[in-house]
């Protein structure tokens, strides 16, 4: 049956690991295996497929023995697993595959923007600024770049949003009012109060 859910859809192990401080839930997104195989859209491609890394490679124009690489090394986080030399994901590893309904995906791809920015704080320091900032301006964010944002936050707020759900006792009201301007986690949260 695997682990039990908890808030915000993630596996229990992955959540019980970032909130007893075994795991750091920013560290482990900013980390470059995930944001490398979530730029590549590799779980989306190995999510309820398996594939041999030669032919994944060739499917996304990517070198072989680098895909391989990065494939093997995902397997010992238990996101991947192989069999007759071809890869599928995990349980785990599902919750960063865009397929999953309560994909992670988002915030990962939101991190390799945070990295982008965090990766030149040296010459910022020694310039006074950042050259290669990155703002999340509309000007400057592409549509994929907005959706993950969007996607990141969405996830952040289904998680809070739960959690306030189940400690707040509205039967006394029967009107909810999410001023928020996202995704409407809230809302939706509070619809099953």
């Amino acid at each position: 049956m695997g682990n039990p859910v908890l808030d915000g859809g993630a596996p229990f192990g992955v959540w019980m690991d970032i909130v007893t401080g075994k795991a750091d839930g920013t560290q482990m997104f900013m980390e470059g295996k995930y944001q490398t195989a979530a730029e590549l859209d590799l779980f989306t491609k190995l999510d309820q497929n398996s594939i041999s890394a030669k032919d994944l490679a060739a499917m996304l124009d990517l070198n072989e023995r680098a895909t391989t690489r990065i494939l093997d090394c995902l397997i010992t986080f238990e996101l991947l697993e192989k069999q007759n030399n071809c890869y599928r994901t995990t349980e785990q590893g599902s919750y960063l595959s865009s397929l999953h309904p309560h994909s992670l995906l988002p915030m990962v791809k939101h991190s390799i923007r945070l990295w982008n920015n965090w990766n030149h704080l040296t010459v910022a320091i020694k310039e006074g600024t950042n050259p290669h900032l990155q703002p999340l301006s509309n000007k400057t964010v592409s549509d994929e770049e907005g959706k993950a944002f969007m996607g990141s936050m969405h996830i952040g707020a289904r998680i809070l949003s739960s959690k306030i759900s189940d400690a707040y006792d509205s039967r006394p009201f029967n009107r909810l009012l999410d001023i928020g301007g996202g995704s409407g986690a809230y809302t939706i949260a509070g619809h099953h109060l």
